[in-house]
């Protein structure tokens, strides 16, 4: 068995109170106008680079010295720079996922992929995130996570830190859970014996992971029923009341759900990898777009790297 150093991500569950969770939603709200105003920047430049040739399209750098002046200028009604009110670093980050998000585009560009996926702006509500720098490793505790201007929050940790912390990315999701993912970097692990044996996985394996409690399944449909007879937004109207409440209620259910298909997904993945020495995935890449099946071939990809199994996709 040899070891090799990885990146590796800790999860764990964030209970905010109500200061610190509107401190959270006004810095998420911070990143979804830093990340759309730079990406109009950009895609400015280029239409303008399409009618004057010398006209630069801004890189990574040009935007982080952009920054400064744009935390500056922004003011709210009394003129206050509101930018500087949350983690500065959580900004940067935001840079650095827009230009993350173009070398992806221009990848798939060269690929010849069909569906090249142009950064969009973002909307509130869609995955609400930030990511913040989170360098040592005592602002973990077993119970609690501290953050910039926000102090110690409480949590549910599962596990200590391995290696050398790097960031941490705050998201709450539909179901109304907030969540801290710590990114460590130096991770020890190490390979498995040699083990023989050739696995193959079709797309009906999928089938395994995606079957839920029927209970679960009966009482999601019967919310979704409920949620369809409630008054929701409409052009001229707010969502009622009850429709939101019925809202939050079918998230939770499907939230349970797709964390039970995550699971069997974890139990499913670690024994293919742990009881064979290679992996064969079959099907082709169109039959693996469902979400079930490339969070399936995700984790299959990790672990035989972290394992020392060879993964052939077909």
């Amino acid at each position: 068995m040899t070891t090799k150093r990885v990146y590796k991500a800790y999860r764990c569950r964030l209970y905010p109170g109500p200061e610190q969770e509107a401190y959270f939603r006004r810095m998420f709200g911070c990143c979804r106008l830093v990340y759309n105003h730079f990406l109009a920047a950009r895609i400015a430049a280029y239409e303008e680079r399409k009618v004057d040739p010398e006209v630069k399209v801004p890189t990574h750098f040009d935007l982080c010295r952009m920054l400064t002046d744009f935390k500056r200028e922004r003011t709210d009604a009394e003129g206050h720079a509101f930018l500087k009110d949350v983690d500065s670093t959580a900004l940067v980050y935001e840079l650095r996922h827009l230009d993350d998000a173009f070398h992806q585009f221009y990848r798939r560009v060269r690929q010849g992929a069909r569906s090249v996926g142009f950064p969009r702006f973002k909307r509130r509500g869609d995955k609400d995130s930030a990511t913040v720098a989170f360098k040592r490793a005592d602002d973990l505790a077993p119970n609690r996570v501290r953050f910039a201007k926000v102090g110690w929050v409480n949590a549910v940790v599962w596990r200590e830190l391995a290696g050398t912390p790097i960031s941490c990315t705050v998201s709450v999701d539909a179901a109304g859970r907030w969540w801290a993912s710590v990114l460590c970097k130096d991770v020890s692990v190490r390979t498995l014996p040699p083990k023989g044996g050739v696995a193959v996985v079709e797309p009906d394996t999928m089938a395994a992971c995606s079957d839920g409690d029927p209970r679960t399944e009966k009482r999601l449909r019967r919310e979704k029923r409920k949620l369809a007879r409630r008054q929701g937004p409409g052009p001229h109207r707010r969502a009622s009341a009850r429709w939101l409440r019925q809202k939050e209620r079918v998230a939770r259910l499907m939230a349970h759900k797709r964390d039970g298909s995550i699971t069997q997904t974890h139990q499913l993945t670690a024994a293919l990898v742990r009881d064979n020495g290679a992996i064969v995935v079959e099907g082709g890449a169109r039959a693996w777009r469902t979400p079930e099946g490339a969070e399936l071939l995700r984790q299959l990809r990790y672990k035989c790297d972290w394992a020392g199994r060879e993964l052939m996709e077909e």
